[in-house]
């Protein structure tokens, strides 16, 4: 599970969904309750990130089937 959490996966995942400009936007900063929680650094970026919030999704699960997610959910970074 620590790779969900890695620069590298996550660049992985973005690309997959064609935002691959968004990797040094944002970031998965947990993971509760079976909803990946992903860090932005601007609402512009969580704006964009939820417009393929269900691609995104779907690539996590491709990626990590062995974890069962329901969600993703966005808020920006804490400065």
């Amino acid at each position: 599970m620590g790779q969900l959490f890695s620069f590298t996966v996550w660049s992985e995942i973005l690309d997959c969904c064609n935002l691959s400009q968004g990797i040094t936007h944002s970031r998965v900063a947990e993971l509760e309750k079976s909803v990946l929680l992903v860090e932005a650094d601007h609402p512009g970026w969580i704006q964009l990130l939820q417009t393929k919030q269900s691609e995104l999704l779907n690539a996590v699960r491709k990626r990590f089937p062995e974890i069962t997610f329901t969600g993703i959910s966005f808020r920006l970074m804490k400065q």
